[in-house]
């Protein structure tokens, strides 16, 4: 589902640039930094979620999104680069193969 996460960074790419410019003309250089900071936390929370779906997907558990801040203090391309990795094929103990769905509305 690497759409998914796609489409997650082409949308919070696009928020935050309008939320940018808003701020910008809005608020004074002050308040714009708090702004800004808060903008940031609250359009990272969805990347939360979709980590531990894409972790699911790979019969990971989704415990391990408390190490997505260390890792990407540590190394944002080692980090995000696990939400492009393939998922396990077939079910697994998280739930049926999203893809599985996909392949019989094709295959009809």
């Amino acid at each position: 589902m690497t759409r998914d996460v796609i489409y997650f960074w082409i949308v919070a790419g696009l928020a935050a640039v309008a939320a940018d410019a808003a701020i910008g003309r809005l608020l004074p250089w002050d308040a714009a930094i708090v702004a800004r900071l808060a903008i940031g936390a609250f359009l990272s929370l969805p990347a939360f979620a979709l980590f531990v779906r894409r972790l699911h997907d790979q019969d990971r558990t989704g415990w391990w999104v408390l190490m997505l801040p260390p890792l990407i203090a540590y190394n944002l391309y080692r980090s995000i680069q696990v939400m492009f990795l393939s998922g396990t094929i077939g079910p697994n103990r998280y739930g049926p193969d999203p893809r599985e769905g996909s392949e019989v509305a094709s295959a009809a």
